[in-house]
């Protein structure tokens, strides 16, 4: 019998719940918000602080513009606190347990991103929703577009990690009246939406305080750290420029004497050029720190520019003629020291050996290097004139061709040696 009594019970409460109309609705709205004063706090007792809890959602990063260094988000926040003017008993209203009023018929924190790009004024519209609970609970869920300042770090771009933040505060009450409590120590990325060109890595949500006129006013912070995707950087600008950068060393294994030299040292200035200005473009145009990126293409642009120096130093060296402007000894030396080191060649004695000379006419086989070093006389037609053959040293054979290839040698192992280690230091740093 007991059980047939409960059955009925529950069933007349299910009865009375389901059997809500649009008069009990409209009935709760009227009792309740028509006294309502949205400026004024929900509390009794003023003293009393309402505490106003809030957790960040977010939907999808719209963009990180690093050249203007502004974040635009998108999302929305729950935020919850209890309204003691909305209180009811469900029972007195068909079971009514909770309504969904208009934003301004019911009191809302002035909530207020510090660091926005737009309009300081407080978050939410007229269309915000907002839900109220039987026993007071009011739960509002503003939707927004954020856009905020981010402070850009492109010192390892783009390589680089990028964190931004933005502060939300209650404006205009202190912590006294109105304390902001934080639910979630990270933003909660269900409803995320993952962006082409920047990966979320991290995110944080913590209070602080602010100083106001004295008063300290608590702020919730919501940092994220976004790393970027830098794929289709790699193989556009930075990939590019480094196989341009060995490409241009390769010009001093062009002979010296080739027409084709300078104009492809050119070609490869002005290519420096486009990337250059395809590095800026990307990059704030406010001061900070240099990117290495940047700072590594600027040097490969001198380097550059000393190449084409160094082609038209060659050519002008290549062109001169061997007997009226003989190669100076100094320089003679420099170059045989220069083929020992870069060649490999064995050290040249002071003086060439020669299997065979002809001393006026007359041959003299098998020429040791002991016969050389003295006089070597020839009788010339019957008539005693003597002549001295001088002996033939490593140094006469200098020409000024030889000096440019040696030179080309010299710069082409320098400049590489160069680029091997600054490129391998950049990615050493940045990655």
């Amino acid at each position: 019998m007991d059980t047939v009594h409960l059955a009925s019970l529950t069933m007349l409460l299910v009865k009375a719940v389901f059997s809500q109309s649009a008069e009990d609705v409209a009935r709760v709205h009227s009792d309740l918000l028509t006294n309502q004063f949205p400026k004024v706090r929900p509390e009794k007792d003023l003293s009393q602080v309402t505490v106003v809890n809030m957790s960040f959602h977010l939907i999808s990063v719209n963009g990180l513009d690093t050249a203007s260094q502004k974040l635009s988000t998108n999302g929305w926040i729950k935020v919850s606190w209890k309204n003691t003017y909305l209180e009811w008993d469900p029972a007195n209203y068909s079971g009514v347990w909770r309504i969904f009023p208009e934003p301004d018929k019911v009191w809302l924190p002035r909530l207020t991103v510090i660091n926005s790009l737009n309009e300081l004024k407080p978050i939410g519209t007229s269309y915000s929703f907002i839900m109220v609970t039987s026993d007071g609970i009011t739960s509002w869920y503003p939707a927004e577009v954020f856009e905020t300042f981010c402070a850009i770090n492109v010192k390892q771009f783009p390589f680089d990690f990028q964190t931004c933040n933005f502060a939300i505060f209650n404006w205009g009450e202190s912590k006294i009246e109105v304390d902001l409590q934080v639910t979630n120590d990270s933003v909660d990325l269900s409803t995320y939406f993952n962006n082409s060109q920047w990966e979320m890595t991290n995110t944080r949500v913590f209070k602080e305080f602010m100083k106001v006129d004295g008063e300290s006013h608590p702020v919730v912070t919501v940092e994220i750290t976004l790393k970027r995707l830098n794929v289709l950087l790699v193989l556009t600008a930075v990939l590019p420029i480094d196989v341009l950068s060995l490409i241009n060393v390769f010009v001093f294994l062009i002979p010296p004497q080739s027409e084709e030299r300078l104009s492809f040292s050119m070609s490869a200035f002005l290519s420096y050029g486009v990337f250059f200005s395809f590095l800026l473009d990307s990059l704030p145009s406010s001061g900070g720190e240099v990117p290495l990126a940047l700072l590594l293409t600027t040097v490969l642009l001198f380097l550059s520019a000393a190449c084409i120096l160094l082609c038209i130093l060659t050519s002008i060296l290549v062109h001169r003629d061997d007997v009226t402007r003989p190669v100076p000894v100094f320089t003679k030396n420099v170059v045989l020291w220069l083929e020992v080191v870069l060649l490999m060649k064995r050290k040249p004695s002071r003086l060439q050996h020669v299997n065979k000379i002809n001393v006026v006419g007359v041959a003299v086989e098998e020429v040791t290097e002991d016969s050389i070093s003295q006089a070597v006389y020839a009788r010339e037609d019957n008539h005693a004139r003597q002549e001295p053959v001088l002996p033939v040293t490593s140094q006469q054979s200098v020409t000024w061709l030889r000096v440019c290839l040696a030179l080309d040698r010299l710069f082409f192992t320098t400049f590489f040696a160069v680029l091997i280690v600054m490129n391998g230091v950049f990615f050493f740093i940045t990655i």
